[in-house]
């Protein structure tokens, strides 16, 4: 049976059939992926660097921007640990992380 799409005009279109087909994912659970070290690695991060880092974040852009502490931490491991990416839906940490790298 051919696939239904709505046109611009309100009315109902033939469309062909999805040439793909998708093949469910293996069931996992997200504990045995973090101990296969999937997608997350787990780390020590030193005390005395992250308080370095957080008090230099903090120094230099929290009275001006007014970042949470946890947003602070957040972003000193992910620049303490070399991160490439920052992951996250909190738009002020997205922020201070571009504003950190720099």
């Amino acid at each position: 049976m051919p696939l239904r799409d709505w046109c611009s005009n309100g009315k109902m279109a033939e469309a062909e059939e999805s040439p793909l087909k998708l093949q469910p994912l293996p069931k996992h659970s997200l504990y045995e992926d973090l101990e296969a070290e999937v997608f997350l690695k787990r780390t020590t991060i030193p005390l005395h660097e992250l308080e370095m880092v957080f008090e230099k974040l903090t120094s230099k852009h929290s009275a001006k921007y007014g970042f949470r502490t946890y947003d602070i931490l957040h972003v000193a491991a992910a620049l303490i640990l070399g991160c490439k990416h920052f992951l996250s839906f909190d738009l002020k940490a997205k922020s201070l992380a571009e504003i950190g790298r720099n």
